[in-house]
């Protein structure tokens, strides 16, 4: 058995809904190709069905009923019937966690994340498969050096959504299903809805932190779904955005829009554009080799396919 790896001062969870079953679960797929020691993240109602289906349960940290009750008192910014609470118990346990086994950082991963992969090429996908597992460690560790040599709270990769090329190597930005936070921060979070745009400024407001995307680096998920929260979503299409802009109204506004059937329209937030707290760098070779580190894989990429 192939023995994993663990990222000195980082570790790594999985939150995960309704998907028990590995194929359901491509974020897994990765890191367990690129060898990487991981934990998942889940309601103790999830547990049983996981574990049946080839989870260890040493490696499960379980959110119980009554904690994720006791943590939305004071952490819901949106109050609905029913009591949904989204991820919101899920990323705070993860921050729990990490903090209790004395790690400064908590790599965050949604569950169905199929591709990470450098943004500068034109690679096949095999190459993008091959490079991924790869690059995955290495990009971890520069991740954690590139906040420990910043002012960044909270750093994530590009959305495969994303489709401009960028020119810089990094920015302020809103990370999502796949980001850094610096549990040490103590930054809790809050929903059920759009947590992770309002936990991103929240790191932006701290008056320490700030939020970032390195945007060397992109991730594509499932392009449709019917299982984990996107089916519990649907229930709230009309209201998610509304707690977000009511707490950040400078940087959140709340749209309508249309789906392309033309049939259905729902609520979403619109950043304004206004500017978040710049990107402070307190060890510049740190920073500076943590970003070259990334870019030597973009070299080699170009290298395969001039080889190919």
């Amino acid at each position: 058995m192939q023995k994993l790896q663990s990222i000195n001062n980082v570790r790594i969870y999985v939150i995960s809904h309704g998907r028990p079953k590995l194929q359901q679960r491509p974020t897994c797929k990765i890191l367990d190709e690129a060898g990487l020691d991981y934990y998942m993240v889940m309601n103790e109602h999830q547990v049983d069905d996981y574990v049946n289906n080839g989870v260890d349960p040493k490696k499960i940290i379980v959110t119980t009923d009554k904690f994720e009750k006791e943590y939305m008192k004071d952490h819901r910014i949106y109050k609905v019937s029913n009591g949904f609470t989204g991820a919101v118990p899920n990323r705070e346990r993860c921050n729990i966690d990490a903090r209790e086994n004395g790690i400064k950082y908590a790599l965050q991963l949604d569950d169905n994340i199929v591709q990470i992969y450098l943004r500068n090429d034109g690679i096949k996908k095999k190459y993008k498969e091959k490079y991924q597992n790869k690059m995955l460690p290495e990009l971890v560790k520069c991740m954690r050096d590139i906040c420990d040599s910043t002012n960044i709270g909270m750093l994530g990769l590009t959305m495969g959504a994303t489709p401009t090329i960028e020119k810089k190597k990094i920015r302020n930005g809103y990370a999502y299903s796949f980001f850094m936070e610096n549990v040490e921060a103590n930054i809790h979070w809050r929903g059920p809805f759009d947590d992770d745009v309002t936990h991103n400024l929240d790191f932006n407001h701290s008056g320490k932190y700030t939020n970032a995307l390195l945007t060397l680096v992109g991730y594509t998920k499932e392009s449709k779904s019917n299982t984990g929260m996107r089916e519990a979503y649907k229930e709230f299409y009309t209201e998610r955005a509304s707690g977000v802009a009511a707490l950040y109204p400078d940087h959140v506004k709340v749209g309508v829009k249309s789906k392309a059937n033309g049939k259905e329209s729902r609520i979403y937030h619109v950043f304004t554009g206004r500017l978040h707290q710049n990107i402070k760098v307190y060890d510049v070779n740190k920073f500076a080799k943590s970003l070259h580190v990334i870019e030597r894989y973009a070299d080699d990429y170009g290298k395969e396919l001039k080889n190919e």
